[in-house]
């Protein structure tokens, strides 16, 4: 099948600087650039959608690209909302932004663009997605979702669930750049987005807590707050599906000196259990046992396959990753256990996302999406204090991720 030479992607925007910024890349590199903003469901009508829309409406305009508005507050209710109070009310932790990737963005968003003529769609996260063919852009060349060059902005954790087909038909050009860069080349665009304040937590919330929030849709039941390590009763709590193992803060304990820490739940005798300190032996755990297993590449199975491999495990967004060893994989089921440094306070819920030891040769897109583009901009990018900063898993490709069913 011969490569395009002028190919559409749909980029999802937000009225964000980082979709924004995605979209100018994009059409400066020669792209059919449609923006499309997906109008989400929310808890409350302070939800920003109207003010969203008219960055949105400046962006494009001044990009000369259309843009449509898809309504999918249903879709977003069914994937994402009702699979969060579905986790919470099993006593579980759910990741919604997880969800929000997999089955929204990357699995209604996708589906619908590439019926309506897309070869791809772009997303301002930051990772990147590496294409070994030497014809960049080619649909079926061989790929890595690989972290992001900026390590305080790396987004793979959340993306870490994704599949093959979802992975080869996205673009995800920020991940190149520092954060920094990227507001400059808002400015550098004309784009009026350039300052404006990143979003911060859960979309959907709005201005509400996450408490205040649950309480609207799962059941209050006053239970015991016991200390796992005494049997002694040390305060009393709203329902054990509010709290989340490692959670110190809202437990209400007080005068202890040192801070409780949750540990476990027991859902069916409504028993929430706490130990002091946060490096209790409770919370930290050895080996993780995960289901629903998914592998981003064909490769990234191959390669998990072989014995005594090692790879890092991330159970929690800007967490640290743990060096860990495969022991088994049968099916979708996989168990992994820690070499050195054990998993702190891991949850059934939680997403672990397994990223290769071995640092990827990055084929870099830089001439393709940057090359037009002011040196003095993108300074940042080739400094070599930034690389100085990286994490452990710098470079790593995602093999694939998995939920926490059982720990131990």
């Amino acid at each position: 099948m011969p490569i395009k030479l002028k190919q559409t992607v749909f980029v999802a925007m937000s009225g964000g600087v980082d979709s924004s910024v995605t979209a100018a890349l994009l059409k400066e590199s020669g792209f059919n650039v449609r923006g499309v903003y997906l109008q989400q469901w929310s808890e409350t009508p302070d939800c920003p959608c109207k003010e969203d829309i008219e960055y949105i409406e400046q962006a494009s305009k001044q990009l000369g690209i259309p843009y449509e508005v898809w309504d999918k507050r249903k879709e977003y209710k069914r994937y994402v909302i009702d699979y969060f109070l579905k986790e919470y009310k099993q006593g579980r932790t759910p990741n919604p932004d997880v969800m929000c990737n997999t089955t929204f963005k990357f699995g209604t968003f996708l589906k619908e663009a590439l019926e309506k003529g897309a070869d791809f769609i772009a997303t301002g996260h930051y990772a990147r997605i590496s294409r070994e063919n030497p014809i960049i852009w080619d649909i079926n060349s061989s790929l890595s979702l690989v972290t992001a060059i900026d390590p305080f902005k790396d987004q793979t954790y959340f993306l870490g669930y994704l599949n093959k087909d979802q992975v080869k038909h996205s673009i995800m050009p920020i991940g190149w750049l520092p954060k920094k860069t990227v507001r400059e080349l808002a400015r550098y665009f004309g784009l009026k987005v350039a300052k404006r304040k990143d979003s911060q937590g859960i979309c959907f919330l709005g201005d509400i807590d996450m408490q205040t929030f649950l309480s609207k849709y799962l059941q209050i039941k006053r239970g015991d707050i016991i200390d796992i390590k005494t049997n002694q009763e040390v305060g009393t709590h709203l329902g054990v599906w509010f709290y989340t193992i490692g959670q110190r803060r809202g437990l209400g304990i007080g005068g202890a000196g040192i801070p409780y820490y949750v540990v476990a739940k027991d859902t069916k005798r409504n028993i929430l259990y706490v130990a002091k300190g946060r490096e209790n032996k409770y919370l930290l755990k050895k080996r993780l046992i995960l289901s629903k297993v998914t592998f981003v590449t064909d490769k990234a199975l191959e390669y998990i396959q072989k014995r005594n491999l090692q790879v890092w495990v991330m159970i929690r967004y800007r967490s640290e990753a743990v060096k860990s060893k495969i022991i088994n994989l049968e099916g979708d089921t996989l168990i992994v256990e820690s070499v050195n440094k054990p998993f702190w306070a891991p949850a059934p819920g939680q997403f672990a996302v397994l990223y290769s030891t071995e640092a990827v040769n990055l084929r870099t897109m830089y001439n393709e999406l940057f090359n037009r583009l002011p040196k003095e901009i993108l300074q940042d990018f080739l400094s070599k204090k930034l690389q100085e900063k990286l994490t452990n898993i710098r470079n790593s490709p995602v093999l694939g991720a998995g939920v926490i069913e059982s720990v131990n």
